[in-house]
């Protein structure tokens, strides 16, 4: 039973299933040249938090964030709520916008959002690249 961890080019597949995912970053560290911060980890393509536990046949995939100046190019449904807050992503959310069960967006989605926040004749579609 084996896991298939992704870092850029590099990919490995190891025996690490029932790890977590912040110890499969440890263990696979040195070999996968991981950065230490601004690290994302997908687990079959969803972004998932490092106590996320690894079972058979996963696709464990790193992605390093961007640099904290300017903007991200994801975003997780908490760095959202700090941004908008609730009261913002209800009224997404019963708009259509939103999935209620989302976990990240994408930055061009997050700016169409926000400008659909701010003016709704603005239809989110019209600024999605």
């Amino acid at each position: 039973m084996s896991v298939q961890i992704v870092y850029g080019a590099s990919e490995l597949t190891v025996e690490i299933v029932g790890l977590s995912v912040a110890q499969a970053i440890k263990a696979c560290k040195d070999a996968l040249n991981l950065p230490t911060n601004n690290l994302l980890a997908f687990v079959n393509d969803e972004l998932v938090p490092t106590d996320n536990v690894l079972e058979s046949n996963d696709r464990l995939e790193f992605v390093r964030q961007s640099g904290s100046k300017g903007l991200q190019n994801i975003f997780d449904r908490d760095e959202l709520r700090k941004i908008w807050g609730e009261e913002a992503i209800a009224r997404l959310i019963e708009a259509g916008h939103l999935e209620a069960d989302f976990t990240h967006l994408a930055q061009s989605e997050f700016i169409s959002l926000t400008r659909w926040l701010s003016d709704p004749a603005n239809h989110p579609k019209q600024f999605i690249d």
